[in-house]
């Protein structure tokens, strides 16, 4: 126990929002003292590194996934606590990443570090990837998947409060931008006002957000879509040329990506054309499911009721993160699984 807080202390005194080099170098030191073989890789289109450490070869093979990265701390007076401070105040510690995910990180290297100090595993493959970018779209874990990095299962190290979750929703984000025409704000009727004409577009996301509020998944709930972002205009003089709009769209593994954009595409073009518009794809995550029946799902649920005395069931994660990278694209069955609530994340 010591050891996986004393871990914890060190990595959340290190910022890590898109600079995580410092927790690799950090992790490197302790694989190298461990005797534990471990490869550095930089991943390409971010110049940022992942870790990975492996101990025993062949089969069974499983791997411990949690990221380095954390989303930064915004305004610091916020916080009542030092955000790079690890302060320990009656058993709960503070800070950035405490929750999200150097908790999770911290648990997977004092159990590899167990694990070789204990001479195992006597037969097949440990390893732990230590990913960089998984608060940009995982670019960490895709580029390990990519490069054919595959295991027989695998435990994302996540905020789950122990529970284990074996599927997260999808994520779509786009803006929509309505194109006007400037004019003098004196003569309104020679211009076309793209704030105005944006009403009809918010109209028509929010009847299509309705629609999809309905789709329920009995693991995850019910599907979404946001508008969480709005800008436009020039001046207060000037009738306004653009209006963007940001929409967040969550979706279901019943769902695919394609399809959401599409669906976006078909409730605008009920507008008839009237309204000059353009979208604009953000970024997109899908989402993942792994099977109640695999031995990973059975094995994770199996060892949770031992540590904690309770039966449980299988849970769905109300965030994204690195699964559908290892579930879709490598094909691995995956489970969510790690200390820390998904309530404390990206908070103070």
């Amino acid at each position: 126990m010591e050891d996986v807080v004393q871990v914890l202390q060190d990595l959340v005194r290190m910022r890590s929002d898109e600079r995580e080099m410092e927790v690799v170098s950090y992790l490197a030191d302790r694989f190298t003292v461990a005797g534990i073989p471990f490869s550095i890789g930089e991943v390409e289109g971010a110049e940022r590194p992942n870790i990975v450490a492996v101990l025993g070869e062949g089969e069974p093979s499983i791997m411990l996934n949690s990221h380095t990265d954390t989303v930064g701390i915004g305004d610091p007076d916020e916080w009542a606590h030092d955000p790079y401070g690890a302060e320990i105040l009656d058993g709960r510690m503070y800070g950035r990443g405490t929750s999200d995910a150097k908790g999770p990180l911290s648990a997977m290297v004092a159990a590899v570090e167990s694990v070789a100090r204990n001479g195992r595993p006597r037969r097949g493959r440990l390893v732990l990837a230590a990913v960089a970018c998984e608060e940009t779209v995982g670019m960490g874990t895709e580029a390990l998947v990519a490069g054919g990095l595959r295991t027989q299962a695998a435990v994302i190290g996540e905020p789950t409060s122990l529970d284990v979750m074996t599927a997260h929703k999808g994520v779509f984000r786009t803006n929509i931008t309505v194109h006007g025409k400037a004019v003098h704000a004196s003569e309104p009727w020679n211009g076309r006002n793209a704030v105005v004409e944006m009403q009809d577009v918010v109209a028509e996301i929010e009847s299509l957000s309705g629609r999809i509020a309905e789709r329920v998944d009995p693991l995850l709930g019910r599907a979404s879509l946001a508008i969480t972002l709005i800008a436009g205009g020039i001046a207060r003089n000037v009738i306004p040329p653009s209006c963007t709009i940001s929409i967040d769209r969550r979706f279901l593994p019943a769902e695919k990506a394609d399809e959401v954009r599409e669906e976006i595409r078909t409730a605008l073009d009920a507008l008839g054309g009237r309204i000059d518009l353009s979208i604009e794809p953000v970024s997109v995550a899908e989402s993942a499911a792994t099977g109640n029946d695999e031995p990973v799902v059975l094995n994770a649920l199996r060892a949770r009721d031992i540590e904690t005395g309770t039966r449980s069931t299988a849970k769905g994660f109300g965030a994204c993160c690195d699964m559908w990278h290892l579930k879709n694209t490598g094909g691995i069955p995956t489970v969510i699984l790690g200390p820390g609530s998904l309530a404390q994340a990206h908070t103070v």
